[in-house]
């Protein structure tokens, strides 16, 4: 297979070596391995225990202490949450992943293979039934936390990306 590139009056035909040339990505396109920390879960024990993991990688790669807390606080909650209410089967796992990109973003990726969920949606429907404050007290720990929350179900997968 090759790629062609028009320029003007000009064709250029490359063979394709790589899924990052056929998408024509930018060199620096994506995160640097040394800036995500990744982990698989299928127990509460298992999540907890990364909290901590999470507040260490973000105060490493130069996250100021309050959002290496914050991030660890709403991995905690997001972990914990889909773990013991979303996970139907003994086999199923959450994948979570940690990126810290240019100019310090922090995203925080969780996907798992239980039953489709939208985090967003949910707030929704607990925000019209707001009594109680201290209701769904980890769903507000991550909403108050996060600039961005996106959900999206794909290939069997809940997909909730946080950015903060």
């Amino acid at each position: 297979s090759q790629v062609v590139v028009k320029t003007g009056a000009h064709r250029y035909e490359k063979p394709v070596t790589s899924i990052s040339k056929i998408l024509m990505l930018p060199e620096d396109y994506g995160v640097p391995k040394d800036r995500c920390l990744c982990a698989v879960f299928q127990s509460v024990d298992e999540a907890l225990g990364f909290s901590q993991r999470v507040q260490k990688f973000c105060l490493d790669q130069g996250i100021d202490s309050k959002r290496a807390f914050r991030a660890a606080l709403c991995t905690e909650e997001m972990a914990v949450n889909v773990i013991t209410h979303g996970f139907t089967k003994e086999d199923q796992v959450l994948g979570v992943r940690i990126f810290v990109g240019r100019a310090q973003t922090l995203t925080l990726r969780f996907r798992d293979d239980g039953p489709a969920f939208d985090l967003l949606e949910f707030r929704k429907m607990t925000d019209e039934d707001a009594d109680d404050p201290a209701a769904n007290i980890g769903i507000q720990i991550v909403f108050a936390a996060a600039k961005e929350v996106k959900y999206f179900y794909s290939f069997g997968m809940n997909n909730t990306v946080i950015r903060m």
